[in-house]
């Protein structure tokens, strides 16, 4: 048969094929493999609230198998499914009474625009001789797509070296020793991918690879099993191959994975849609020059946006900006590389520079140009792969940001703004706390962000058994009661004593531990004082601040923000314990879990506290391998030094 007989729209072809398919006994159990993997990542890409209509764009696994059908059902009102081959479509008819079935051709889908909530599209567009086709269908699909619905496809990946050879090589040759079983034609790979689907109005919020066991091993080895084992022994050889699915969270996974896959929406102009909602969700930023019309937006968040955060923290050479979705407001942080910035601005300060401070101090004995070599190599990887051009979402700059929850509706849409604007740039969601929200970490993971350990914080239970039994908190309590101290709050604060608590703080957390901490200045404790962004206690006598605390009450958990005490003072006055009791006492009176934030682990674990590691939640799936590679390298090699934990 001539190749250009493969690729007209005449549905003999794929007749012949079906009906060449259907003389087997039983189907071979590649496909049985081909199936369950489709089902499991679209499983994950899919909402479980149903939508109205499902469109899937080819029949031939519903023919042969039960396909997608399965979840299909489950996940919509009605499954329309469509092939070029009339035969193909009778068949699936046959075996799923429940489907609504039509031949068509997928570049010209009889379909009116808008009308289709989610489409599925699994190796449909890789049958076609020419781009010019599957631009065309591409365009086919979003037009029918409603504004809001979901895309998901798969095609063969062209970036794999071995679908890149077998497309050089005649197909009648590889068909004739049966390597491809039917014609295979133009691909993309995931770049080509995602620009096509940006070019027709289509937000990519994922690009993966999947299928990464070789392709003609499976086919070849699922032949024999399937006609010489038992069903116990397929299983396990299923169970086998979805073993080598892990490659495809590396970074390698586009060289590897046989088939590149697509989750996408639908864009309008205004508005993010997902497929949990019928409504729109809309997103706006607000800049420098707009941030007075957000009135929603805290004091805090306007000053640091109009004026530029460095103004009240030094090293903090960012912009910031805020975005406001379903009168939600979140304070936003582009980054750009510099040395020298806050790590909770930079991650090069954050997971090299700050870490290797650390590792020095705890570890003496071992020479400090040996940390100086392994992890100035590896922090020079990370500038080369423009670590730090990130986008921060809520990030107030602090060490423990006030933490906003997100549906995974609000994460979609968030995030799918975030890539349209900030194209070039990792999202980064910081200081996320999988012991006080465990579904949140969950959902972030479930919508594509890869979870990287950012530090160990101590948690406070007043009401456990395990601080209950302390006496350290006990005698730090006592101790508080019996001060010579008087403990002023905002009110009482005044501008001269807003500078000396930048000045115990800077001395406290620059002087003594690094300089890599936020550089906070008077500025900083004036806005934060005269604003109540947070809650304040100073310790005062004689005229004069000797130490300080403060923290911020957010859903249950009050968080100790920024800390402050005169160090030349003799240790004996417990400045430091009656700051921590200030906290406890705070949190008894209010019910409160207490956040102690990081450092000094021994000393509050000695008071009933127990360590939890924060996280960073980072999406990079969008940009090229060269820019995820250093994340990678970094969840790999924060595992391997426990960061400095």
């Amino acid at each position: 048969m001539e190749t250009e007989s493969l690729m007209n729209e005449q549905s003999g072809y794929w007749d012949n094929i079906s009906k060449n398919w259907q003389q087997k006994e039983r189907p071979s159990l590649w496909r049985l493999f081909s199936d369950r993997l489709n089902t499991k990542l679209f499983c994950r890409w899919m909402s479980n609230v149903p939508v109205e209509r499902i469109l899937k764009t080819d029949m031939f696994d519903e023919s042969l198998t039960d396909g997608l059908y399965p979840l299909l059902s489950s996940r919509a009102k009605y499954v329309i499914g469509m092939d070029v081959s009339a035969e193909v479509v009778k068949t699936a008819q046959g075996n799923h009474h429940g489907l609504q079935t039509l031949v068509a051709d997928v570049r010209r889908l009889p379909f009116a625009d808008g009308t289709i909530d989610t489409i599925v599209s699994n190796s449909t567009l890789d049958h076609f001789r020419s781009y010019d086709d599957i631009h065309a269908s591409l365009t086919e699909l979003g037009r029918v797509l409603k504004s809001g619905g979901q895309l998901m496809l798969t095609m063969d990946n062209k970036a794999n070296p071995i679908i890149a050879l077998r497309n050089i090589l005649p197909f009648r040759l590889l068909n004739h020793i049966g390597v491809l079983p039917f014609y295979v034609g133009a691909t993309f790979g995931p770049g080509s991918l995602r620009k096509a689907l940006e070019k027709i109005n289509i937000d990519v919020m994922e690009v993966t690879a999947i299928w990464h066991f070789p392709r003609v091993v499976t086919v070849a080895a699922g032949n024999i099993f399937s006609r010489f084992t038992s069903i116990k022994t397929q299983q396990k050889f299923l169970r086998f191959l979805l073993k080598f699915e892990s490659l495809s969270r590396l970074p390698t996974r586009f060289f590897t994975g046989y088939f590149v896959a697509a989750n996408a929406f639908k864009r309008s102009q205004t508005a993010y849609r997902t497929q949990e909602s019928n409504t729109d969700l809309q997103v706006t930023e607000f800049k420098a020059d707009t941030i007075q019309h957000l009135p929603r937006a805290s004091e805090y968040v306007k000053a640091l946006t109009q004026q530029g955060p460095s103004i009240y923290i030094e090293n903090a050479h960012v912009e910031m900006s805020a975005v406001i979705l379903d009168d939600i407001v979140l304070p936003i942080v582009i980054s750009a590389p510099r040395d020298g910035n806050a790590d909770t601005c930079s991650a090069y300060s954050h997971y090299v520079q700050y870490t290797l401070e650390e590792l020095i101090k705890r570890n003496k004995k071992i020479p400090r140009w040996l940390f100086n070599v392994v992890l100035g190599s590896f922090g020079s990887i990370l500038k080369i792969c423009d670590i730090d051009k990130v986008v921060y979402l809520n990030n107030y700059l602090f060490a423990t940001n006030p933490h906003q929850l997100l549906s995974s509706q609000q994460i979609r849409g968030i995030t799918a703004y975030l890539l349209k604007r900030y194209p070039k740039h990792t999202i980064v969601h910081p200081t996320i706390n999988p012991y006080l929200h465990q579904s949140y970490f969950n959902t972030l993971q479930d919508n594509g962000y890869m979870m990287i350990k950012s530090r160990k914080i101590h948690l406070l239970d007043p009401a456990s058994e395990r601080f209950q039994n302390r006496t350290n908190a006990k005698l730090d309590l006592d101790l508080l009661k019996r001060t010579s101290y008087d403990i002023i709050s905002a009110d009482a604060i005044s501008d001269s004593d807003c500078a000396r608590m930048a000045e115990l703080y800077r001395s406290l957390y620059l002087d003594k531990h690094s300089y890599l901490n936020p550089q906070l200045n008077k500025k900083f404790f004036l806005l934060t004082v005269r604003k109540n962004i947070l809650v304040y206690r100073a310790f005062k006598k004689n005229g004069k601040i000797d130490a300080f605390v403060s923290y911020f009450v957010r859903d249950g958990v009050l968080t100790g923000a920024f800390v402050g005490y005169d160090r030349s003072l003799l240790s004996k006055l417990g400045l430091y314990r009656q700051v921590i009791a200030i906290l406890i006492r705070d949190a008894q009176k209010l019910g409160l879990i207490l956040n102690l934030s990081s450092g000094s682990g021994k000393f509050k674990e000695l008071r009933g506290a127990f360590p939890v590691v924060e996280y960073h939640a980072v999406y990079n799936r969008h940009l090229s391998l060269r820019r995820r590679f250093p994340w990678f390298l970094i969840q790999k090699e924060g595992e391997a030094w426990s960061l400095g934990l």
